[in-house]
């Protein structure tokens, strides 16, 4: 029977688990993989969230790479953590009322009464459905980071795992300012808070991808303004393939 050393715990086993911590012998990753993990979230609970929480804040891109290089058993289960997050963020927002000055910031009413009806409809999804968006779009980054880190030799799946990681990270500190600003009773948003969130995303994850890829954090900085740049243009033009299908649906 074939020896193998875990990667959690460096314990040497036979078999088809380590006898010490109980992980299976670490092998790398694939979507299969990705998505039975999410799969598992709802079925099966582990324990650690509060040191997952604090380690996750400051240190999302070595908390991604040990994931990715076998130590999946450590933490807390990201994904599992991701979407408790996710939803306590999209609670926070809704109480806050935040998202609807931020957005209401970007959009204009200008134009025909149709054009304007587009834009609160756009915002009202947005609001109602900010982790389904949220969830939809980690892939896109992941697309982007795999590109412009391909020197550095992680698939697809793995990109995607630091992306998990990193909306891990930015949604606990963002759902704390929000939760914060509703039992503060504090008003805040408009221009610029986002330009406040795009800022403090874009440095957040720079230093995640200093920390994944071991790079500089000026080059971490940089090539996530690029992947977000890349985003944005795919935002725009999924968001004028829809508004000229929406005009064009409603105008008869």
């Amino acid at each position: 029977m074939e020896l193998y050393t875990c990667k959690n715990c460096i314990n040497q086993f036979e078999g088809h688990f380590c006898n010490v911590c109980g992980q299976k012998p670490a092998h790398r990753l694939d979507i299969k993989h990705v998505l039975h993990e999410a799969i598992h979230v709802f079925t099966h609970a582990d324990k650690g969230i509060f040191t997952f929480i604090r380690k996750v804040i400051t240190h999302p891109g070595t908390m991604a790479l040990e994931y990715v290089e076998g130590k999946r058993k450590k933490y807390f289960n990201p994904f599992q953590y991701l979407i408790l997050i996710v939803g306590v963020t999209a609670f926070a927002i809704s109480k806050s009322r935040v998202m609807e000055d931020t957005i209401g910031a970007i959009t204009t009413q200008k134009g025909s009464a149709r054009v304007i009806q587009f834009q609160h409809l756009v915002e009202g999804l947005f609001q109602k459905y900010f982790n389904i968006v949220l969830f939809t779009m980690i892939p896109f980054y992941a697309f982007f980071s795999k590109i412009f880190f391909r020197s550095k030799g992680y698939n697809y799946a793995e990109n995607i795992v630091l992306q998990c990681y990193i909306q891990a990270q930015q949604n606990t500190i963002f759902a704390t300012v929000y939760l914060a600003a509703y039992f503060l009773r504090s008003q805040f948003g408009g221009t610029p808070f986002m330009i406040f969130l795009l800022i403090t995303g874009i440095i957040l994850n720079g230093i995640a991808c200093k920390q994944f890829f071991k790079v500089s954090l000026l080059q971490g900085i940089l090539k996530t303004i690029l992947v977000y740049i890349c985003l944005e243009v795919v935002i725009i033009a999924l968001t004028m393939i829809i508004t000229f299908l929406y005009l064009t649906i409603t105008k008869h």
